[in-house]
């Protein structure tokens, strides 16, 4: 019998502010949300201030991410061996409540300061950025 996940049924959207965000990313552009009301920076932006609740409009572009934590991935989620280890890490920005979490490049480590490296063609998703390299 196979069993299919609740999940599945559903077609997620990433609602009004996630569009612009997501629209940023394919021009190039790694956005956050600012608040109006407490001037909070955010990543990923949501619609409401994760602060003080207020509606969020504006994104504000992002310079240099810091590798917070970064771990080696050997395995595929499916728990096959791949080919090439992959780094993936925890990437926060100064003065951004939040952050990502994304593949590096294999010279970056932990501490080192990064820019987002993006697709030539890029279709409006967070898969537009390959990786984050050393800034």
């Amino acid at each position: 019998m196979e069993v299919r996940m609740e999940i599945e049924a559903y077609e997620y959207t990433a609602g009004p502010l996630g569009d612009r965000w997501l629209n940023e990313i394919k021009q190039g552009r790694l956005t956050a949300a600012k608040c109006p009301s407490c001037n909070t920076i955010f990543l990923p932006p949501k619609l409401y201030c994760p602060k003080c609740r207020s509606r969020v409009v504006d994104l504000i572009q992002l310079g240099k991410g810091k590798v917070e934590y970064m771990i080696t991935v050997g395995v595929d989620d499916e728990g096959k061996e791949l080919d090439h280890p992959a780094k993936v890490a925890i990437i926060r920005f100064p003065n951004t409540f939040g952050g990502l979490v994304h593949y590096v490049s294999d010279d970056v480590e932990e501490g080192d300061e990064v820019l987002p490296e993006f697709r030539e063609e890029r279709r409006g998703s967070i898969t537009d950025i390959v990786r984050f390299r050393k800034a």
